[in-house]
């Protein structure tokens, strides 16, 4: 026990150390595409990339099942088994890859971009070269972030932070360099933010199986069995995934077909702000989804209890951080962007509100997530991805942009009673026992 929480006090500290550069580095990435791209290019690249994360999100669940199941393998020493479940990911994560990829390309050339983004101000040729090329990214990047999920697993956490950090630092002067020429240049763009982000990629990997040589792995590894064990599981995180890219990645759409791609900007730069309670609050989860693994494999359900207790009692301070953001975002967003911009009635406010109950229902689905007990939560999850789109169309009647965000806080009222719900019961059946 003292084991596992010196190592992941070991890699939240790390991750506190790393996180806020990038976050830093992120907000200067954001504040130059603002000014490189205008706000019209800037809320198509938005919805781009919630476009490009719904396809990032099928996926078939099979990163969580990975880490799940090799955490699994790594807890109980089993090195055969973790080679066995590595290589079978990357050959099913390459499969599924090759697939979306073609499936994504003929669809591609079916849709008329344009109004999909409810804007002319690239051509349909050059829209279609921008989703074809971010498409060809993001089927790349899936099989290249298998590490990701290894580092994960093998209670690694904040060499992923490393691995962002990484692709930051080499996008950062090739944004700059685009800044130069001032066109708004999409395609050159998203040339660049692919390949850095597949060249941090491959190098972590590198690294990884450069000092892990038991766990280096090849054909001779890919086993049928572990397709079955890997996308049994992911087949339940696969449905909660599709119910998250409901929930989490449609807004940007939405506000484009209903109010233009200008007004995206506005939503998408207080989402980021607000993200920074969520990154810093994942600096605490992430390395802890792969202990509550290891935890629960061994029964210490001691350990299990405390952790979520120390959680929980940190959420209040999450509450005072939230309603610090509301009152100074304002001003915090005028000195980030340095360029006025209108915020909607109520923006900020259910921002905040979204953010308190988004972080509390990370605490019980990192636990939940990480024993793989999560039937329960793939069906609340399915209903809230039923209700999500249909319940913001309707408030955005009313309240216009902020109206997306409030249709979000209703849905996911309804996880953040059932998951801790079940981690109670699910924590007072083990102490029983």
């Amino acid at each position: 026990m003292l084991e596992r929480s010196n190592n992941i006090l070991k890699h939240i500290g790390i991750t506190a150390l790393t996180r806020p550069l990038s976050m830093f580095l992120s907000f200067v990435q954001i504040r130059f595409m603002v000014t490189y791209l205008g706000n019209e290019k800037y809320g198509i690249w938005a919805t781009l990339l919630s476009i490009m994360s719904w396809i990032s999100g099928c996926d078939m669940g099979i990163g969580n099942g990975l880490r799940n199941r090799l955490g699994m393998a790594f807890s109980s020493k089993d090195e055969e088994s973790a080679k066995e479940y590595i290589a079978t990911s990357y050959f099913i994560v390459f499969t599924v890859s090759l697939i979306l990829f073609i499936i994504g390309v003929v669809i591609s050339l079916f849709i008329d971009w344009q109004k999909i983004f409810n804007s002319v101000v690239f051509g349909k040729v050059d829209y279609l070269l921008i989703i074809l090329l971010n498409l060809f990214f993001v089927c790349v990047n899936f099989i290249s972030a298998i590490c990701n999920q290894i580092f994960y697993a093998h209670q690694e956490a904040a060499k992923v932070g490393f691995n962002q950090l990484t692709s930051q630092i080499l996008f950062l002067p090739l944004l700059m360099l685009l800044m130069k020429k001032n066109d708004g240049n999409l395609i050159l763009l998203s040339l660049f933010y692919g390949g850095t982000i597949f060249i941090s990629n491959i190098c972590w990997t590198m690294t990884f199986f450069y000092k892990q040589k038991e766990f280096r792995c090849g054909l001779r590894n890919i086993k049928r069995k572990r397709i079955g064990d890997v996308m049994g599981l992911g087949g339940r995180f696969f449905i909660m995934q599709i119910s998250t890219i409901i929930i989490f990645t449609t807004d940007n759409l939405l506000i484009t077909q209903f109010f233009g791609p200008t007004k995206v900007t506005a939503y998408d730069i207080v989402y980021k702000l607000f993200s920074l309670i969520s990154i810093g609050h994942n600096i605490i989860l992430l390395p802890l989804l792969s202990g509550f693994t290891d935890a629960y494999v061994k029964s210490d359900i001691k350990w299990i209890t405390k952790t979520l207790k120390i959680l929980i009692y940190f959420q209040f301070i999450i509450i005072l951080i939230c309603i610090f953001f509301a009152v100074l975002s304002q001003w915090i967003i005028k000195l980030w962007i340095s360029r006025e911009l209108f915020i909607p009635e109520h923006l900020i406010l259910f921002m905040s509100i979204y953010m308190m109950i988004s972080t509390w229902n990370g605490i019980f689905s990192s636990f939940l997530n990480g024993i793989g007990d999560i039937t329960l939560s793939m069906i609340v999850s399915a209903i809230q991805g039923a209700i999500n789109i249909p319940l913001s169309i309707y408030l955005a009647k009313y309240f216009g942009i902020s109206g997306i965000i409030l249709g979000t806080i209703f849905t996911l009222s309804i996880s953040s009673v059932t998951s801790s719900l079940q981690t109670f019961f699910i924590l007072k059946k083990g102490e029983i026992e």
